[in-house]
């Protein structure tokens, strides 16, 4: 393992990859066809209810009968697309309602909260997804048209919540924005007071606790010294690739370099095959 692998694989953990979308085949779950909407009935949710929505509005009449495959006894054969829509409508709002409990929720983000460390990165950085879903979940309930005085029972382990949805923002999400908000000023406070701001403090906040590569600054991990992030205008963020050789790595170096106001002025990469050495971060 190189010298910055151990760093390289939190980067890779904390850093969403973009990948460039596969190219529609004709089985695509969204294709817009009375065949695929007879395929994904068999499981109705959201998919199946976007594709009928899809067929609407493109003028199919309801009555339209939408085949369905006799192997699958759950679907009543000769189904229109109007009782379709209905089907797949009705199990999106249960599958809206389900969302406020499971593994990734409201209620499990009560339950993390029970342990929650604001001076643990891991446990802070962990935390955010519990929040987005619940958020995300009111979101969806409200746009799909749920009736916000609808009682909401979430529960995850020991955390359990009863109430409308019209609270569950401010009595319950409230409380992991509020726990992630005190951290995060927490943690950024340092980096504050040496005068970071603008991008130079996003990027921060985004990687915490991983450093940023720097000219003439250590190359076994990342710097976190705000003084020398503060005077550095060239940061750099480093990812491990594909194999490229024999026992060779690609090293993917991104580089920003900042103006005086602290955003971000021009940004370059470079892709080498093995680990350059200190020589790549200039």
């Amino acid at each position: 393992m190189s010298r910055i692998a151990k760093t390289l694989a939190c980067v890779l953990t904390a850093t969403a990859v973009t990948a460039v979308a596969p190219r529609a085949h004709a089985d695509d779950d969204n294709e817009v066809t009375l065949e695929n909407l007879g395929r994904k009935a068999e499981n109705p949710g959201k998919t199946c209810l976007t594709i009928a929505d899809a067929l609407l509005a493109k003028g199919t009449a309801p009555s339209t009968v939408v085949p369905t495959r006799e192997s699958y006894p759950a679907l009543k054969q000769g189904s229109t697309l109007g009782e379709l829509r209905e089907l797949c409508h009705a199990q999106t709002g249960k599958d809206i309602l389900k969302s406020f409990s499971g593994p990734v929720s409201g209620a499990a983000m009560l339950f993390e909260l029970k342990s929650f460390d604001p001076k643990d990165p891991n446990k802070v950085s962990s935390l955010e997804p519990y929040v987005r879903a619940c958020n995300g979940a009111v979101d969806d309930a409200l746009k799909f048209g749920i009736d916000p005085a609808t009682v909401i029972d979430m529960s995850w382990g020991e955390s359990k919540w009863s109430g409308p949805l019209r609270d569950v923002k401010a009595k319950v999400c409230a409380q992991g924005d509020a726990a992630l908000k005190a951290a995060v000023d927490a943690q950024l406070a340092p980096y504050r007071e040496q005068g970071i701001a603008g991008d130079k403090l996003d990027m921060i906040a985004h990687y915490f606790p991983l450093g940023f590569y720097i000219p003439g600054g250590s190359y076994s991990e990342g710097d976190t010294d705000p003084k020398l992030l503060k005077k550095a205008n060239v940061w750099f963020v480093i990812s491990e690739g594909d194999y490229c050789g024999d026992d060779k790595i690609e090293y993917h170096f991104m580089r920003y370099q900042f103006g005086k106001d602290q955003k971000i002025a021009k940004t370059s990469e470079k892709t080498y095959c093995g680990d350059p050495g200190a020589k790549a971060v200039r």
